[in-house]
């Protein structure tokens, strides 16, 4: 079955992949979401008279060099948090094994696929609706933590090294060639804020180094979309896509949690100005608090406004110099796709840099 193109270019689903899990093969396939980095479908599988929904997803191994280590965290920590939680209202995916034993099928193409169970009656959003929502998202993402607070890190990969370390990502920056940007007067604004931000780009790093934040198990991408929702929108029941589990920081996800659900404009806006929306911030940070407030010091919640207002100017800087060389991360609709991207993010972080009083004052009324 011949699947939709992207930025890699068409590919073929090789009908062993499916038979790989299921010998009895899938009735139907479908392609799911539009995901930056893997390829994702639904499967209708059948086994006997028995008719089950999966979720089939083709890892990109550009991205992730070594799936076997990717697939070896989202296990253990899968397990952990199957043994671990008390909270049935958070509901994680189920892995399926092949039936050979293994979590993951190598094809005879060097793609790498895994199946997981379909959560059924759950929707997702590309922005938030309402202030009850933002509450919703933070409080199952406190629960996530909450929950993984007491796993051991010594058998987890690190499957991205220097993935959320913005230093690292400067540094890649500043070796790549800008002269492709020609006079472009979107690109020559984005190397703009690149420079204004660079002075306080190394505070969270900084603070690893002096002791000060810790690294515990990390979710690695909670944008809103990876958040299934009730049908009725009222509450989470899931969050998904746990390729960038690893060893980091709980506030690199705090911050691309706000990041992704406070910025009313959306991620693909194209109108002028993202802006922050701090009430939402607020309720995030309110309802993330109430379930996994007891897990930061003093001194880890004093730097979770200094890692919010960080967080869109690393990821404008990501969408940039993946433009700057062809586009050969994220996934893309145009050549200029990353281009607007990395501009969407540098609008957030100046609106959310003009807004840093008002965030203070939402950190305090949030401490718990």
């Amino acid at each position: 079955m011949k699947v939709g193109a992207d930025n890699r270019g068409d590919f073929r689903l090789p009908a062993t992949v499916v038979r790989a899990f299921f010998p009895d093969g899938a009735i139907e396939i479908q392609r799911l979401g539009a995901g930056l980095i893997n390829d994702s479908f639904v499967v209708t599988l059948r086994s006997g008279d028995t008719k089950t929904r999966a979720v089939l997803q083709r890892i990109n191994t550009t991205v992730f060099k070594f799936p076997e280590q990717v697939m070896a965290n989202m296990a253990q920590v899968l397990a952990h948090f199957h043994a671990r939680s008390a909270d049935d209202t958070l509901r994680m995916p189920v892995l399926y094994a092949t039936v050979a034993g293994q979590t993951f099928y190598p094809d005879a193409t060097g793609d790498c696929w895994r199946l997981m169970s379909y959560l059924e009656d759950t929707r997702g959003f590309t922005q938030v609706q309402n202030v009850a929502q933002a509450r919703a998202v933070g409080t199952a993402l406190g629960k996530f933590h909450r929950t993984l607070a007491d796993m051991p890190l010594a058998g987890l990969f690190d499957t991205l090294p220097g993935f959320h370390i913005t230093p690292h990502y400067l540094a890649a920056y500043d070796a790549i060639d800008k002269a492709v940007a020609g006079t472009d007067a979107m690109a020559q604004n984005c190397m703009a804020m690149i420079e204004a931000g660079r002075a306080t780009a190394t505070v969270i790093d900084d603070a690893v180094h002096k002791g000060i934040l810790r690294p515990r198990v990390m979710h690695g991408d909670p944008k809103l979309n990876n958040f299934l929702f009730a049908e009725d929108g009222a509450s989470v029941v899931s969050l998904i896509d746990l390729d960038t589990v690893k060893p980091g920081l709980y506030h690199y996800d705090i911050a691309d949690c706000i990041r992704s659900v406070c910025n009313v404009a959306g991620e693909e806006g194209q109108d002028a100005g993202s802006l922050f929306d701090i009430t939402y911030c607020g309720a995030l940070l309110s309802g993330y608090m109430r379930s996994a407030g007891a897990v930061f010091t003093a001194q880890e919640y004093a730097l979770l406004p200094a890692a919010i207002v960080l967080m869109p100017y690393e990821l404008g800087l990501r969408f940039f110099s993946d433009h700057l060389q062809g586009d050969r991360y994220f996934k893309t609709d145009h050549p200029r796709h990353n281009l607007q991207r990395a501009q969407r993010q540098f609008e957030l972080w100046q609106a959310l840099r003009a807004q840093e009083t008002a965030l203070q004052e939402v950190m305090a009324a949030c401490k718990v």
